[in-house]
């Protein structure tokens, strides 16, 4: 038998303002749920921003430790070059002398140290698009600056390794190295703020006779320390400067 449904004759039809208020409430279920979900996306940026920051206050921090050595160890080196300028008139003849010209020498000419900033963190940041969840402009511009100072230091760089490779090959004309590999004659162990450095036979370390290679060893002396200076401050100010940028970003984010 077919079963019929009839409509209920005692069923009202709805007013408007009952489809008002069910759509406000269906209105507010969305919006609510859609302004949970944004809030829990500005929690999650907010989470990898700081996450991000503390990336590049530890890339900062590996790099104050190195520059504190890498400017100690070239402030050894130009005290080296300075020392061994005032020995421009010395008759290396004289045992004392020979010992002071080869001391000074060998650890201006022979060693070079060089600034390599861990950037991990900052490049990070550029390739993965995470740059953007930093909202404050002066935090990205302080950043910013810290790299542009970076390149100042490699390009200065460039300069100081570019005249030392040109010393150390008129070192070379006029100095017989050969007895860097002897220990009989030289125990050298390099370090940042001090080299050991026991020249143990000076007899066995012969010098060129030609006095014009000696006097350009001199002069070199003194080109290369300029630059080498020049280095040193460009280092120092970025350390300064780094020190500084680590408790701006400590204090942005609340970071012990």
């Amino acid at each position: 038998m077919e079963v019929h449904h009839h409509r209920d004759i005692n069923h009202k039809p709805k007013n408007w303002k009952g489809y008002f208020l069910e759509f406000l409430m269906i209105f507010l279920a969305v919006s609510m749920g859609f302004f949970a979900e944004s809030y829990r996306e500005r929690l999650l940026d907010k989470e990898k921003e700081k996450q991000s920051i503390e990336s590049v206050i530890q890339c900062l921090a590996t790099d104050t430790v190195q520059l504190e050595n890498i400017i100690n160890a070239n402030i050894k080196v130009v005290a080296h070059l300075d020392s061994l300028l005032l020995l421009k008139n010395a008759d290396l003849s004289i045992a004392e002398n020979k010992r002071k010209f080869l001391l000074h020498s060998i650890v201006g000419f022979s060693e070079d140290w060089y600034f390599r900033t861990n950037d991990a963190a900052l490049q990070q940041l550029k390739s993965s698009g995470m740059l953007r969840l930093i909202r404050k402009q002066n935090i990205i511009d302080s950043i910013f600056t810290y790299d542009l100072k970076n390149r100042a230091i490699v390009a200065q760089e460039t300069d100081c390794y570019f005249i030392f490779k040109e010393d150390f090959l008129d070192y070379k004309r006029a100095v017989d190295l050969s007895f860097f590999g002897d220990t009989m004659v030289l125990k050298y162990d390099l370090g940042y703020s001090s080299s050991t450095l026991v020249l143990k036979d000076i007899d066995g370390i012969s010098i060129s006779p030609d006095k014009e290679k000696i006097k350009s060893l001199f002069g070199n002396a003194a080109t290369l320390a300029v630059p080498d200076k020049a280095y040193i401050n460009l280092m120092q100010e970025q350390l300064s400067y780094g020190k500084r940028l680590i408790a701006f970003l400590k204090q942005e984010f609340h970071l012990e």
